[in-house]
């Protein structure tokens, strides 16, 4: 078995990349996106890490 991080990790909203942070405002990011400036909409799906489709 698996430790924890390695079970559907959370994957950083802005860039996509395996991150795991939640930030007091309620994202999942990366530790480089943590403070930084947030999109208005999420970019990528925090479970799967794959792009969010934008609205059409």
């Amino acid at each position: 078995m698996g430790n924890r991080f390695e079970y559907r990790r959370p994957y950083c909203e802005v860039c996509g990349a395996q991150g795991g942070s939640y930030t007091p405002d309620g994202w999942v990011t990366c530790l480089e996106h943590f403070d930084a400036p947030k999109p208005e909409r999420r970019m990528f799906d925090h479970v799967t890490g794959e792009p969010i489709d934008p609205p059409s």
